[in-house]
């Protein structure tokens, strides 16, 4: 059975929120160095979420 991160205890994701989504990169490259790049990052987190995956 999956099980869930401590720190995910108790957490809801609610409709029509604002959430703050960090990331992490190899050697602490910069990766969001320009809005074309942040369309395309953010993009493909609502179609992940879309999905479901």
């Amino acid at each position: 059975m999956f099980q869930t991160h401590p720190l995910r205890k108790g957490r809801a994701s609610l409709p029509f929120n604002y959430y703050c989504v960090t990331n992490v990169s190899h050697n602490r490259q910069p990766i969001l160095t320009s809005l074309e790049i942040a369309q395309i990052i953010i993009n493909n987190i609502y179609l992940f979420d879309k999905k479901k995956m």
